[in-house]
């Protein structure tokens, strides 16, 4: 399957509607857009029929896999819309201030938006990815949860390349109004860049550990830890595997002020 899309190529459908200019910082660029103006900007989109809209939930780690691999940097980069997922990188905009990012947008609460606004419409959405009980566990809960939902497409994340070739092609059948990637990053954001030519007028976006969440494996973090930005603490708790990854987060912060004090020296 051809992997070359118009996302890798440079998406930014979103850019003439908000007219907003993106905060650059390092290596990467992020939209401060509320969950509303998301919202109604995908209702359009689905509505409209005539192109994608490709979003992703940019944190620290995903900007931190975007130094080392190429492609899922162009893929990135060419989304429609890249929300703050994450306290570390809202934190991290001051460095920009005072155009620091106001918006946290989250891959959990921006999926129970999109759910939420198909239950409304009566969207199809697809859901790809996770483990086959965890898929189990959502589809029982979305059922429960958002009913008035259109039709819905469940697969876990366990396949190859033949497999996945199989399920984009019924996914082109299938023509979902939402589309939610459950298969880590960046192999979510590269099975969407592969996904996209077989659709129209389709939100996608790649959504993480949000299956185990929305499906009540995994409990979310109390409110306290929300507002305090302690969620990753709660899911390390939860998840001790995920130790090793985060120390790619301090790596990335330090890369992330060195680079932007090379800028501002240049500037001088």
């Amino acid at each position: 399957m051809n992997a070359g899309t118009d996302i890798e190529k440079g998406g930014g459908t979103a850019r003439g509607y908000f007219e907003r200019p993106r905060l650059k910082m390092a290596n990467i660029e992020l939209d401060d857009l509320s969950f509303g103006e998301i919202v109604e900007y995908s209702k359009i989109i689905i509505n409209e029929k005539k192109r994608n809209l490709f979003i992703v939930t940019l944190d620290i780690l995903g900007a931190y896999n975007s130094l080392f691999d190429e492609r899922y940097a162009a893929i990135a980069g060419g989304a429609d819309i890249i929300t703050c997922d994450g306290a570390g990188l809202k934190m991290l905009s001051y460095i920009k201030s005072p155009r620091n990012i106001k918006n946290k947008v989250s891959g959990v609460d921006l999926s129970e938006k999109f759910l939420g606004l198909a239950a409304r419409e009566g969207f199809r959405v697809a859901f790809i990815g996770s483990k086959p009980e965890v898929v189990e566990r959502l589809e029982a809960e979305v059922g429960s949860k958002f009913k008035g939902t259109g039709e819905c497409f469940y697969h876990h994340g366990y396949f190859d390349a033949r497999g996945r070739a199989a399920i984009i092609e019924r996914l082109s059948k299938f023509a979902p109004d939402i589309v939610l990637v459950a298969l880590g990053n960046p192999a979510q954001e590269k099975f969407i860049a592969d996904l996209g030519p077989f659709l129209k007028g389709a939100v996608m976006m790649g959504v993480g550990g949000t299956f185990d969440v929305l499906s009540k494996t995994l409990r979310r973090a109390p409110a306290v830890m929300q507002k305090l930005y302690l969620e990753w603490l709660f899911r390390l708790y939860q998840q001790p595997s995920r130790i090793l990854r985060m120390t790619n987060i301090p790596k990335y912060i330090l890369y992330a002020l060195f680079s932007e004090a090379v800028k501002w020296i240049r500037k001088k």
